[in-house]
């Protein structure tokens, strides 16, 4: 089908990260790549323009099957940490949503997106201190409701970052 889509199309997957997918975030990439990704060419436009991981939102129907699908981002960080080293190069974009900066290591920051409404964040009290507040998304609201806020810390050394001018992708590369 993707063989089938005009110039003005873009493609993109999402996958949503919980419980039952986090295991497989490796597997999940190299069948994207596999089976989704031909590089371009004058006569072919197919294959995707972006993948992106969303960790999950605690709302709805994953809030009332939180014991099976519910996961914290402590937990999320070690499998995105290991995808790192194919991500970096991906010959398509990598786009991690709803991930607070303080939740992921530097190394993953140029790939994270502020995408939820600012009526579902909040920023803790300790957030105030933290050195990249104004380049974070902040905490769902909901994630404090069922997870709570012990992971979160501020960010207080000092690290260098390339700066996007686009509020929603913030920070291009950590140095």
């Amino acid at each position: 089908m993707l063989s089938l889509r005009s110039k003005k199309n873009e493609v993109e997957i999402r996958v949503v990260i919980h419980k039952l997918t986090l295991p497989h975030l490796n597997d999940v990439y190299d069948f994207v790549f596999g089976d989704f990704f031909q590089p371009y060419s004058k006569k072919s436009i197919s294959g995707i323009e972006r993948l992106i991981f969303i960790f999950m939102e605690m709302e709805g129907r994953a809030g009332d099957n939180i014991k099976e699908v519910g996961i914290t981002h402590t937990q999320a960080k070690p499998y995105l940490e290991e995808l790192f080293s194919k991500i970096k190069n991906a010959p398509f974009e990598i786009r991690l949503y709803h991930f607070p900066l303080c939740a992921l290591s530097p190394k993953l920051w140029s790939f994270i997106w502020r995408t939820l409404p600012e009526r579902e964040i909040t920023f803790l009290p300790q957030c105030q201190t933290c050195s990249f507040q104004k380049h974070c998304l902040g905490i769902h609201k909901d994630y404090l409701k069922y997870i709570g806020d012990k992971e979160f810390q501020p960010i207080k050394e000092q690290i260098k970052i390339k700066e996007t001018n686009n509020f929603y992708h913030p920070i291009a590369k950590a140095i």
